[in-house]
């Protein structure tokens, strides 16, 4: 997996003991499933690194550095990304099966069209839609 992607993060709006504890679970649950893989995490962000505008708490992508080759994965990308990257998909609430879509996005080779290909295998299957961004960009 880490061939591809050796940078993998959690941004919340949520505390950063939640955090944390959310990164826990997920690392618990991929190990078990992939116990040849080291530390996921390269980064986790959390409530106190989400800037405050228009009085509502939302998340500086720009912090993980260049966005060219990310990929997020969010319920509520007018929120939290406020279009700054066009490669979003937007998941249901919930749908964070964390350890399937990370050996999936492990064989990427080119996001843009990878992440054609996952969106229209997920909206076909009725868990991700796509949305357009506040800003004209298609998410």
């Amino acid at each position: 997996m880490k061939v591809h992607y050796s940078k993998i993060a959690i941004y919340t709006s949520s505390s950063a003991e939640y955090a944390s504890k959310i990164c826990d679970k997920i690392t618990t649950r991929y190990l078990q499933a992939y116990p040849d893989n080291k530390t996921l995490f390269f980064k986790i962000l959390s409530a106190d690194d989400c800037p405050i505008e228009d009085r509502l708490r939302t998340k500086d992508m720009l912090l993980f550095g260049s966005l060219e080759d990310v990929v997020f994965v969010d319920d509520d990308p007018y929120y939290s990304i406020r279009s700054q990257n066009d490669n979003v998909i937007h998941v249901q609430g919930g749908l964070m099966a964390i350890a399937p879509l990370l050996t999936y996005l492990s064989s990427v080779k080119s996001v843009p069209d990878t992440m054609r290909k996952l969106k229209k295998v997920w909206h076909n299957a009725g868990l991700v839609k796509v949305v357009q961004s506040v800003r004209g960009v298609t998410c």
